[in-house]
């Protein structure tokens, strides 16, 4: 263990101290010793997305990239137990985020593919002819699935803090279900989920969310974003 992850440890033990809640820190990645094949081997039992996903569901996490997987592998799917206390409600969670990624991918591809045929734009400049400081982008996401609703940031450089919220409401009745707000460190992708099964009857729901990544002051990286947002809206 580095001296990154002490800290880490020492700054967790704190917040607890103080009654802090909703708290999740992400680490720097797998230690030396763990297994090539780049899957932790703290992945919960029932959670391999290749044996427990079907369907479109298992096309989704095929059709990720490697750099897609590895936030599923190494950071959201060790996080799920927690944030999902009944079992039974954990696969279609796993589901739900590989959707997300998915369409954070391909929107990073539609991204790349237009500054392709665009051309490479210069440098914008700061004060007195400056360079600006370089500006990471990051891509967020709300979705509805059958238990709720979850939002997810994912930026394209390691930011100093990360803080996701979600909150799920029956439009109709304008009425607040839940909300969720959770927090990671030295990471470049979070998510939270909140809890609304479908009414019955059934009537529209509606769930918006919104995501701050912060830079590291006065070193970088920045966001191009103070903060992201986003709303979704489904019949049940």
């Amino acid at each position: 263990m580095n001296i990154h992850k002490i800290v880490l440890a020492v700054l967790v033990a704190a917040m607890i101290a103080v009654g802090a809640t909703t708290v999740t820190v992400h680490a720097d990645g797998p230690d030396a010793g763990d297994p090539p094949n780049g899957r932790s081997p703290e992945i919960p039992e029932g959670l391999v997305p290749e044996e427990v996903l079907t369907g479109t569901d298992l096309d989704n996490w095929n059709a990720l990239t490697p750099e897609f997987k590895a936030v599923i592998l190494e950071d959201f799917i060790l996080e799920i137990p927690e944030r999902v206390p009944d079992p039974s409600h954990r696969v279609t969670t796993l589901a739900t985020l590989v959707s997300m990624l998915l369409e954070m991918q391909e929107q990073r591809q539609r991204d790349e593919a237009a500054e392709r045929s665009g051309g490479v734009a210069g440098a914008s400049q700061g004060p007195a002819g400056a360079p600006a400081e370089a500006r990471v982008e990051c891509d967020f996401v709300v979705r509805i699935d059958s238990y709720g609703a979850l939002s997810s940031l994912s930026c394209r450089a390691t930011m100093a803090s990360i803080n996701a919220t979600v909150q799920v409401g029956r439009q109709n009745a304008d009425t607040l279900a839940g909300l969720s707000n959770e927090t990671c460190w030295n990471c470049s992708s979070e998510w939270a989920r909140v809890y609304d099964p479908p009414p019955n009857p059934c009537y529209r729901r509606h769930a918006n969310g919104s995501a701050t990544p912060n830079g590291y002051h006065r070193r970088g990286p920045y966001p191009e974003h103070h903060t992201y947002s986003g709303e979704y809206d489904t019949y049940c």
